[in-house]
């Protein structure tokens, strides 16, 4: 092959690709495996083009559903495709490593308390290994949202499962806030005899005038869970029960940012 002959095959396939990169600009942002944040390795759920739960959702790795600032600060969006409406994108992280008994505690920048009705978003701990049987136990969370509800007088949960498996150890309470600022503390403290929850105003590492706190003790029927599990933040759609149904758009049609300026974990 001839000089020429090289020149016209290499300029074809760059306007190839070219042409691609204009007709879909979903290629500029690429997919990212794991990132770091506050000197811990989190994966990104990535799952575009098949649906996942929690919620039966679409999950974005790109970087403009997940990315850190130049302040080091991690940010999460739900965004709508661009070309299709109907789809939208949620997303979420998973620290690479497990965490025990311990305070959890993350810095959150956004209106929690004002989100759109079909929004959940959560931070949480929950086993996804293969080394103990996943049946939906062990979990420990804080979530705000209305749950498809948009006169839901309650707009966040604190969430406890215990160790025994079972239904009856199940413990959530339900609150209503309504934040003078976007800056908040969100904490929970993973404990043999206790699971602990607060909510702060502002950014504090000591308990300085919560705005919720609530203790759950251990008891005959509520054995807080001694398992090492990942560390969760995610932004999702809300699906009503029932495998026929489908993950709600927000209703007013806007796509949503939430900021984590810090994480941080204290093994008890």
């Amino acid at each position: 092959m001839n000089i020429k002959n090289l020149r016209i095959k290499f300029y074809g396939q760059y306007l190839c690709w070219e042409l691609l990169l204009l007709t879909c600009p979903s290629i500029l942002a690429q997919a990212q495996g794991t990132i770091t944040f506050c000197k811990h390795t989190w994966k990104v759920r990535d799952s575009k083009y098949i649906k996942r739960g929690p919620g039966n959702n679409y999950w974005s790795g790109d970087n403009q559903n997940v990315w850190i600032d130049k302040s080091g600060f991690l940010h999460l969006k739900l965004t709508r495709d661009t070309r299709n409406p109907d789809k939208w994108y949620c997303a979420q992280i998973e620290s690479a490593d497990a965490m025990g008994y311990g305070t959890y505690q993350f810095e959150i920048e956004g209106p929690i308390d004002k989100l759109n009705e079909n929004i959940i978003f959560g931070m949480f701990s929950y086993p996804v290994d293969d080394k103990k049987e996943l049946d939906g136990y062990d979990e420990t969370d804080i979530e705000y949202s209305r749950w498809g509800k948009k006169h839901n007088p309650y707009n966040f949960d604190y969430t406890a499962y215990g160790d025994e498996h079972a239904d009856t150890c199940l413990i959530s309470k339900s609150h209503r806030t309504t934040l003078r600022s976007i800056y908040t503390t969100q904490r929970y403290l993973r404990h043999p005899e206790k699971v602990v929850f607060e909510s702060l105003p502002g950014f504090h590492d000591d308990d300085a005038d919560p705005f919720q706190y609530d203790r759950i003790p251990a008891s005959k029927k509520f054995k807080p869970t001694a398992r090492k599990m990942p560390v969760l933040i995610n932004l999702w759609l809300y699906k009503p029960h029932g495998s026929a149904s489908k993950p709600i758009p927000p209703s007013d049609g806007k796509t949503v940012e939430i900021i984590i300026h810090s994480f941080k974990f204290i093994p008890e």
